[in-house]
């Protein structure tokens, strides 16, 4: 059959797309940027006090959970350097990736009591190595002065030391957004470190206009500081807590290794004598598993802190755009933003109050963290009972915790107003762990899908979509009800493929 031939022009009206359908191809890269490397400036000074700060004795001494006055000042900064690094591979590499020691040695670099120069340099390799990606500068400056003498650079500069370490020296907070570019993250845990977020932006701005006034000039890119992530450990006019109990890096170790800082903050602020009879360290050494291993006493615990921790933010944060930016786009901007609601739970009981940007509500007082101090108290009292008892770890049902939440949800649908119900435990059951939810690990599968379809059944026609839309934000993978009305995965699970279906639903 011969080819057809065209004598005129076809198709010559302009081709506009569906902006509903292709909004994820035009939202800011800087929203989707991931965060794939860290720059970490520990300026600790071991052995040296600073000449304005007023240390307690004792006071606050362990640095990434090590205590330097039991080892050598070297060897103490060398493990310093090690865990810190290991805490932030951790916290940006993937449990697929970290078999990588080389590409996590090139995408982390940690530098103690370093000069400007160095902080330079190191900005500069990393920002050369990650490109567009994402970048967590953290400084560390527990060893340095409390303020600038130069009150025109007041909180525009923090503290470093010289090359010859004789001498403190200032570090620009312009010349590290200079070096480090964007996007990135900047996490300040140093005394009055949320002057440092205002100043930053401050200068953020100046730095706008200045690109606006000049950009016929030169065709430099646009900066955008402003869109940087500050995690600050205390407000402008306040100093990091001294307790000895504590480490002094609290903040820092509730963003790095949240379950640690929670257990010793549990041990803090208990005052029971069966506590006090071992030694905290002796507990925590006990404490055995992985973070994810789901049912091992560790695994138990990260999942239940992130289950109630993500129900938090879900909760405060009336922007549900905002909760999936800040916690579903990146796996590291969201273990951050955990820790930063687990530290302003815990640094507000030393008159501390952390500060982060873009602002984030108060989650000191909310409700879910009496779930959390009981699953806690039920863990450990499990843990107490094996120490006495002497029997070793085993696998199992830990903790009640989410069992307890499904009865609660459970209760809630036969005696609960259904016209205007929000569950507030569904959030927490359709938590996603590697790859699978709660409702996912429970055997129980005949007695959670009758509850979920009667709940989605339940709501009210003008706000099902909204439910959906919400519920599927909060997953990880979307979640939508089927034709029988069950909420099932697109990926579906073990449990789907082995138990068939129920029948439809009466309505």
């Amino acid at each position: 059959m011969d080819g057809i031939l065209y004598n005129e022009p076809m198709h010559k009206e302009e081709i506009v797309g569906n902006k509903d359908i292709y909004i994820e191809a035009v939202e800011d890269p800087m929203r989707r940027a991931r965060t794939q490397g860290a720059v970490i400036v520990m300026c600790t000074m071991i052995g040296v006090q600073p000449p304005d700060k007023i240390k307690l004795n004792p006071c606050a001494v362990m640095e990434t959970w090590v205590d330097p006055r039991k080892l050598d000042l070297n060897k103490a900064k060398e493990k310093i350097k090690e865990n810190i690094r290991l805490q932030y591979q951790n916290v940006i590499v993937s449990n697929k990736a970290r078999h990588n020691d080389q590409r996590a040695h090139k995408s982390i670099k940690v530098e103690m009591d370093c000069s400007p120069e160095v902080v330079h340099k190191q900005c500069d390799l990393i920002r050369r190595y990650i490109r567009e990606e994402r970048i967590i500068f953290h400084y560390n400056g527990h060893g340095t002065m409390t303020c600038n003498h130069h009150k025109s650079e007041y909180g525009r500069s923090v503290w470093v030391v010289n090359r010859s370490h004789s001498n403190y020296t200032t570090l620009s907070l312009s010349s590290i957004m200079d070096h480090l570019k964007s996007p990135a993250i900047y996490v300040w845990d140093c005394d009055h470190a949320g002057l440092i977020v205002e100043k930053f932006n401050e200068i953020a701005k100046e730095k706008k206009r200045e690109w606006e006034k000049n950009k016929s000039e030169r065709h430099a890119p646009e900066p955008k500081f402003e869109e940087s992530f500050h995690l600050a450990a205390c407000a402008k006019d306040q100093v990091l807590p001294q307790t000895p109990d504590m480490p002094a890096d609290l903040y820092t170790s509730c963003l790095t290794t949240p379950i640690e800082a929670a257990l010793t903050f549990w041990f803090h602020q208990q005052k029971v004598n069966r506590i006090e009879i071992l030694d905290r360290i002796e507990y925590l050494d006990r404490i055995d598993g992985e973070h994810n291993i789901r049912y091992t006493m560790k695994g138990e615990l990260s999942w239940i802190l992130t289950a109630i921790l993500d129900c938090i933010a879900w909760q405060l944060l009336d922007d549900h755009t905002q909760f999936k930016a800040l916690f579903r786009e990146d796996r590291a901007m969201s273990s951050l933003f955990r820790g930063h609601i687990l530290a302003d739970r815990m640094m507000r009981a030393y008159q501390v109050t952390p500060v982060c940007y873009p602002d984030f509500p108060s989650a000191a007082a909310h409700p879910l963290w009496r779930s959390w101090d009981l699953a806690l108290d039920s863990i450990m009292r499990e843990l107490s009972l094996r120490i006495t008892t002497k029997k070793p770890p085993k696998d199992g049902q830990i903790s009640s915790f989410f069992f307890d939440q499904l009865t609660e949800f459970k209760v809630s649908l036969q005696y609960g107003k259904l016209d205007d119900m929000d569950a507030k435990q569904l959030p927490l059951l359709i938590q996603v762990r590697n790859g699978y939810t709660f409702l996912n690990w429970t055997t129980q599968y005949f007695y959670y899908v009758p509850l979920l379809s009667r709940y989605f059944y339940s709501i009210p026609l003008l706000n099902k979509c909204t439910h959906y839309m919400n519920y599927s934000v909060f997953s990880h993978y979307p979640v939508a009800p089927d034709v029988n009305g069950v909420p099932v995965s697109r990926r579906d699970s073990p449990v789907d493929r082995q138990v068939p279906r129920p029948g439809p639903v009466c309505r």
